[in-house]
């Protein structure tokens, strides 16, 4: 869930990620974080570009200031591109144009990802049983995004999965008030629909 939640951030919003997860933040707690105040390459772009036309009009400003607070809105990555172009002389106006189509090109770049691409990457990280309420989901007309929150906050990992299962069938093991065919019908419960053909 945290790599395809990854791909649809900004490159600032990345880093912020890769620092919560450096202190100690669980995933799940990243991941609530950024479903809520995340932003996506085209937002990040959106306001980079305000931000920065607003510090240009402004005159009250001298250029070590302004270079400050560029480098505040800036990822690790685009600073050292910055620092680049400024060392090769270019002017405080002409990098701050090119941070600005730079941001908007990744953007577009990022937004290029189709939606049955970004619906193959949540497939590829959900569980057999998180898969067929995907299905589901889309076949009563969830739209893609409606889809996608619901299993950033819900979905399971094949292991994940496999875990839950593993828990339950031994705890269904245990208990002497149920008989073999009660047992079974919860066993069958928790199976997919191609796990149940293998069963039969």
């Amino acid at each position: 869930m945290l790599k395809l939640l990854k791909n649809q951030l900004g490159q600032k919003s990345k880093e912020e990620m890769e620092e919560m997860l450096r202190k100690g933040y669980s995933m799940q707690e990243v991941i609530d974080y950024f479903m809520q105040h995340g932003k996506t390459q085209e937002e990040e772009a959106s306001d980079f570009k305000q931000k920065m036309k607003s510090m240009l009009m402004r005159t009250d400003l001298n250029p070590e200031e302004m270079l400050e607070i560029l480098r505040s809105n800036l990822s690790e990555e685009e600073k050292k591109k910055m620092e680049e172009m400024l060392n090769s002389g270019m002017t405080m106006e002409d990098v701050i144009k090119k941070m600005i189509e730079k941001k908007e090109e990744d953007a577009h770049l990022a937004k290029d990802i189709s939606n049955e691409e970004t619906l193959d990457m949540l497939k590829k990280q959900l569980g057999n049983k998180s898969k067929e309420e995907l299905d589901e989901m889309l076949k009563k007309g969830y739209s893609l995004a409606e889809v996608m929150e619901h299993f950033m906050k819900h979905g399971k990992s094949q292991q994940d999965e496999a875990v839950e299962f593993e828990n339950k069938m031994n705890a269904l093991l245990v208990r002497s008030d149920l008989n073999p065919e009660e047992k079974l019908d919860i066993l069958r419960s928790n199976l997919t629909d191609e796990e149940k053909l293998i069963l039969e």
